[in-house]
């Protein structure tokens, strides 16, 4: 079994979903239980896309990959708009505009140096 440096990779990974669950938990967003379950779920699903290739492996990976930056913002709006509608809307859009900054100076930077 070739490990190579992806161990260190996915420490990092579980280091982030560990922070992210527990920081979620202790603002009172998601129940204990419920914290616990997502965690250990998290790891094994983690564990099944580093282990096995093809269809389920690619799966998993882009759930990763797409899913939790999409659920992070949901619950950063979520947290800082405090579940009123308008407040988590407006957050949104916010962040949307800050999304299409960031890609904009990506964009100009890359094209320096290409």
């Amino acid at each position: 079994m070739n490990i190579g440096w992806s161990w260190i990779w996915d420490t990092l990974f579980l280091l982030t979903i560990m922070l992210f669950i527990l920081g979620s938990i202790a603002q009172g967003l998601i129940p204990v239980h419920f914290g616990a379950l997502a965690l250990a779920g998290l790891v094994v699903l983690r564990a099944i896309g580093r282990g096995r290739g093809g269809h389920l492996g690619r799966l998993v990976r882009r759930v990763f990959v797409i899913g939790l930056p999409i659920t992070a913002l949901l619950v950063f709006a979520v947290a800082y708009g405090q579940g009123d509608p308008e407040e988590m809307m407006a957050i949104l859009v916010a962040l949307g505009a800050l999304l299409i900054a960031l890609l904009g100076l990506y964009m100009m930077v890359r094209a320096l140096f290409s």
